[in-house]
């Protein structure tokens, strides 16, 4: 997280546990998102349970899972995915083309 947050590109950052289906559902568009969109983004798996990570858990105000945020490292403006939008790729991938465009 730390790294990410530190790089010029835009983030994903993906809060998540490992034993919610809808994460475990979520995954493979995730995969396929970072293989599409890594030269422009760093992609951040973020496990809520970890207690390394809850500042971040509290900073984004974590409630339910899976949770994305697009995070432009640069100036912290962030925005979160609708998780209705999560099971059809082609909105997500216009999220992700329509961050990158409005914050590089």
């Amino acid at each position: 997280y730390s790294k990410a947050m530190e790089a010029e590109k835009p983030v994903m950052l993906l809060f998540y546990a490992d034993w919610c289906h809808f994460c475990i559902d979520f995954m493979p568009k995730y995969e396929a998102l970072y293989n599409k969109f890594k030269k422009k983004y760093n992609f951040v798996k973020i496990n809520v349970e970890d207690p390394t990570y809850a500042k971040e858990v509290e900073k984004y105000e974590i409630a339910g899972f899976p949770t994305v945020f697009l995070v432009n490292p640069k100036d912290d403006t962030h925005i979160q995915l609708e998780n209705q939008n999560f099971g059809n790729i082609k909105i997500l991938e216009k999220n992700l083309e329509d961050f990158y465009k409005k914050n590089n």
